[in-house]
């Protein structure tokens, strides 16, 4: 859970909620006077990015230290481009970008497109933690094809192969409803949704809560550019 702390500096060196009876170090506090007086209006965290800006939103983070060859805003101008890396279990992917999850229950669509080279080249969404379950478009025999992936917290995947789409875009959707219970959805024109595999228990992962991850994985030169993605309540 993420919560404000009062920080002072004592010598230099930050003091964290009110001092404790050990000399330099400090202990939260349940509730504390704001900082400022007064009334301000309602702020959130960005959640939801349409990628027309610059840089990536304050919501976002990647699963190791970033790297810029894994993605880049101004190569199709509105969108992200998330470019294919080798391919491993989600888990042990540095170039996922996600964030925590914004709300116990929400909703999250995302308009995506692969441009794939070889069989195997797939781009994925999906909740990260412990245990990951994420799904998305891969190439097979030449055809684009929805994907569902579960790796349970031993590392241990499954896999199944979903319908056949008519091209290499799609809309995935996630229902998160209380609980952290999952479902994924998707559709070729943005109308249309379908279920794919039964709704889940998210997991959170180490030293933070569940999480929505984004990736692309595959061929040298293969790449999925990300329009949006949207989060409803």
């Amino acid at each position: 859970m993420v919560h404000l702390q009062p920080m002072r500096w004592n010598d230099g060196w930050p003091l964290i909620g009110e001092p404790s009876s050990k000399p330099g170090v400090g202990q939260p506090v349940i509730e504390h006077a704001k900082p400022l007086a007064g009334g301000f209006a309602q702020q959130a965290p960005a959640t939801g990015d349409e990628f027309d800006g610059k840089a990536l939103g304050p919501q976002w983070q990647w699963a190791a230290n970033p790297d810029a060859r894994w993605y880049a805003l101004d190569a199709r101008p509105g969108q992200l481009r998330l470019f294919a890396q080798p391919e491993r279990p989600v888990r042990s992917l540095p170039s996922v970008l996600t964030q925590k999850f914004p709300a116990p229950a929400f909703g999250l669509t995302a308009k995506l497109e692969l441009q794939a080279r070889r069989d195997g080249d797939q781009v994925g969404l999906g909740t990260m933690g412990l245990a990951s379950h994420w799904f998305g478009l891969r190439r097979v025999a030449g055809k684009p094809r929805m994907v569902l992936v579960r790796c349970a917290q031993d590392g241990k995947c499954s896999e199944e192969l979903g319908a056949e789409l008519p091209g290499f875009a799609a809309h995935l959707r996630l229902h998160v409803t209380a609980g952290a219970r999952v479902a994924f959805w998707y559709s070729a024109d943005g109308l249309r949704y379908t279920q794919l595999g039964a709704p889940f228990d998210a997991t959170m992962g180490r030293w933070v809560g569940a999480q929505v991850g984004l990736f692309a994985t595959g061929a040298e030169g293969s790449y999925a550019d990300v329009d949006y993605l949207r989060i409803t309540p």
